[in-house]
Formats: C-alpha cells, sequence, structure tokens
C-alpha cells in the first residue's frame, strides 16, 4: 500500500512521519549544502504529492533523484501548485549541470505521463492505494516515450525558463547589494 510505501521512503531519506508538513522550516538538500527555508502552505500542500511522486517514478530523494522529479514534474505539469513549480524549475536547472542526460530522460518522461497535482484524489483514497495502481493511473507504465518535436522544444522553453528562476533572484540580491554600497 501506498501509505507503507511513503513510511518507508521517508524513513530512509531520514524525513519526519508526516514529511515535514508540521514544521514552521524545511530544509532543502543540495549534496552536502542545507538551504533552510520558510515551510510555506504552498510547499505543505504540494509535499505528499511530491513524495508519492518519489515513489512512483522511483526518483530517490537524493540530490539527482530531486533533479530528475523536478524536471519530470515540470514536464507533467503543477497546476495551480505554485510553490512546486518553483522548486521545480530550480532542480531542473540544477540537473541540466550535474545530470544532463537522466534530466532531459526525466522529462521526457514527464511529457509521457500524468501527476497528482491535479487533486481529483482524496489523500486517504491515495494513501489506500496500491503503488502499482497510483504509478498506473500516472501512465508510467507507458513504455512508448517517443521524443516528438514538441517534447523537444518544451524541454529546450522549459530549460530557458528554470535557467532564468535560477539565476534571476541571485542577480537581484547582488543588484542590491551593489546599490546599497553605492548609496551608503
Amino acid at each position: 500500500m501506498m501509505r507503507e510505501a511513503l513510511f518507508q521512503f521517508r524513513k530512509a531519506h531520514g524525513l519526519p512521519e508526516d514529511g515535514g508538513v508540521s514544521r514552521k522550516w524545511a530544509k532543502m538538500k543540495f549534496g552536502p549544502v542545507v538551504f533552510p527555508m520558510p515551510n510555506t502552505k504552498g510547499r505543505k500542500r504540494s509535499l505528499l504529492y511530491h513524495d508519492i511522486h518519489h515513489i512512483v517514478t522511483g526518483y530517490k530523494g537524493v540530490l539527482r533523484g530531486e533533479t530528475r522529479i523536478g524536471a519530470w514534474e515540470v514536464a507533467s505539469g503543477c497546476g495551480d501548485h505554485y510553490s512546486a513549480w518553483m522548486y521545480n524549475l530550480w532542480a531542473l536547472a540544477l540537473g541540466l549541470f550535474l545530470y544532463p542526460r537522466a534530466t532531459y530522460e526525466a522529462f521526457i518522461r514527464g511529457r509521457h505521463s500524468t501527476n497528482l497535482y491535479g487533486g481529483a484524489r482524496t489523500e486517504d483514497e491515495l494513501l489506500n492505494s496500491s503503488v502499482e495502481a497510483v504509478a498506473e493511473s500516472l501512465s508510467l507504465s507507458t513504455k512508448d516515450n517517443r521524443v516528438t518535436a514538441s517534447d523537444g522544444l518544451a524541454f529546450v522553453g522549459w530549460s530557458l525558463v528554470a535557467m532564468v528562476t535560477l539565476l534571476v533572484p541571485p542577480m537581484l540580491i547582488v543588484g542590491v547589494v551593489l546599490i546599497l554600497v553605492n548609496i551608503v
């Protein structure tokens, strides 16, 4: 059952049983570097789906797996889960640098499947389903991952968006600091 798989996934990755939903701060880990960030309502809303996506895709909760799940979730769409869009775009951008082939393959896989961000099922329905049934409902067992021209264009387009999303915030911070240094 998904409930047990989720418990095992979180335990294996050192996560709390609730995935961290009850915490005020989240820890984003990229290799040995840990970034604390506010655990927003939007992040909490997406967390269960994100963790289940790790389970049904087989992408581990480590740096390589996070870049892959980010690419997969961007390609399959995050709907109105705006926090998920942001985190996944960052993961996609990092994946382009660190694991380009795996990131590309995960993106293409996402283009040919769906995900849980549509919210058609309740938490209980998901947790009481089998892992296989959830994976099947997301078309993850489909072997037809032929790359189309629109897949390639989507990958290039989303990669550009991801790079801008990753690079603009630090550039804004540097710009503000430079302005403040020149003012003071």
